[in-house]
């Protein structure tokens, strides 16, 4: 059973283009501690709601920082019992292709598949509209389901602020 309402990553228009310094990062745990990431600065969070095709609510934990011309996104949900995970392949690519629809081409450019902290996942790469480019990340682990962004000018997907951002990532439990 797929959920739906799932992780919309629907980066907004991004204008400025100047690139940060690595300094003064900001240390992120999420939600009961179930992830650590660092930022360059405080991101805003907010909650959306979800619903399982069963119609169990749940809840999509939304942290976002637009900073210096490039967006850095961290979401993660716990799924609700009805949400059939045995097959995480089949979660992702649900994820990967709801989101796929905010890209200039609706599709993504590359998708690699791997494991991640001893968790399934995939990597994406894509192009929106405005010339911006994204590198997404999404990871499950049990019913936790972790999606890390990034969109920035051309050239940025492998900056170093970017590379910080996604290497400092880490699962630390499950909800």
């Amino acid at each position: 059973m797929r959920a739906t309402g799932l992780l919309a990553l629907a980066f907004g228009l991004i204008y400025a283009t100047n690139i940060c310094a690595q300094t003064g990062w900001y240390r992120l745990k999420g939600p009961n501690d179930v992830f650590a990431v660092e930022l360059p600065s405080q991101p805003s969070y907010e909650t959306q709601n979800g619903m399982s095709d069963g119609g169990t609510p749940f809840i999509v934990h939304v942290y976002e920082l637009i900073h210096d011309g490039r967006e850095f996104n961290v979401q993660t949900t716990t799924y609700p019992s009805d949400v059939d995970v045995s097959d995480p392949r089949a979660i992702l690519e649900n994820a990967l292709a709801e989101n796929a629809a905010v890209l200039a081409e609706k599709k993504w450019d590359k998708i690699s598949w791997m494991q991640l902290q001893g968790s399934p996942a995939v990597e994406l790469i894509g192009a929106y509209n405005d010339n911006h480019h994204a590198r997404n990340y999404y990871i499950l682990k049990g019913r936790q389901l972790y999606a890390i962004g990034y969109a920035g000018p051309p050239g940025t997907l492998q900056s170093d602020d970017a590379n910080r951002f996604f290497g400092s990532f880490r699962i630390l439990s499950e909800s």
